[in-house]
């Protein structure tokens, strides 16, 4: 009895291991799985510059916004719930207007620091503002030059001044800065900035203070005369 209970047991090992060898020249999962390529999570496969932080978003990828609210395929005015962008795309600029301008007080800040507005058209010379700004020299970038060519009664989303506020000695002290954000021409439709001896004195959107003197005349809010000065 012995004797045939130690035949069955090592028949059934014999069995096992014709069962679960591998076939000659199979690979086995473990070597299968170590070619396969992973994706990060909240990344976009094939879009390199994603952004983390913003599930599904591709920095370098227009047209992408899932997962951050606030913001607008090709990136003007962007930048609410996507750390590392700004309207402005510095670091992102696939598929970013070369003009486009922050449009939260940190991004902005940082954005005038690094001159983002130079190679604007600008006014020829400093002189008195005709509103509470004092000395000033005002710039306008494309979107907003193009929109008075074209004799435009509302200016396109992305269109942008801004006006250098000046010392006696044209010394750059402050900053008002509009953005075009959305269409039409009701208030709410610019996004204003003003900076004051390096601190930010005011900015949002249809701000009270600043349309009430900007929905006094000028074309869609913009006093300054065109062609520039």
């Amino acid at each position: 009895m012995k004797t045939d209970l130690k035949s069955i047991l090592e028949a059934l090992t014999l069995t096992s291991l014709v069962v679960f060898a591998p076939a000659c020249g199979e690979d086995d999962d473990d070597a299968d799985g170590a070619d396969e390529t992973t994706t990060e999570p909240g990344t976009t496969a094939g879009c390199p510059g994603t952004t983390a932080g913003c599930p599904g978003t591709t920095a370098g990828c227009p047209g992408t916004t899932a997962g951050c609210p606030g913001t607008t395929a090709g990136c003007p005015g962007t930048t609410a719930g996507c750390p590392g962008t700004t309207a402005g795309c510095p670091g992102t600029t696939a598929g970013c207007p070369a003009n486009a301008v922050p449009t939260d007080a940190a991004a902005m800040t940082a954005w005038l620091a690094d001159d983002g507005y130079a190679g604007w058209a600008a006014e020829s010379a400093p002189h008195a503002s005709t509103g509470p700004h004092g000395r000033v020299l005002t710039h306008f970038n494309d979107s907003l030059v193009a929109s008075f060519d074209a004799a435009d009664a509302t200016h396109p989303v992305g269109s942008a001044a801004v006006k250098e506020l000046l010392a006696d000695d044209d010394t750059v002290t402050g900053f008002a800065v509009m953005v075009k954000t959305t269409d039409g021409s009701d208030a709410a439709s610019w996004y204003w900035y003003l900076q004051m001896d390096g601190s930010v004195a005011a900015e949002g959107d249809g701000l009270a203070g600043c349309d009430d003197c900007h929905s006094d005349g000028g074309i869609d809010r913009v006093l300054t005369p065109y062609p520039l000065q």
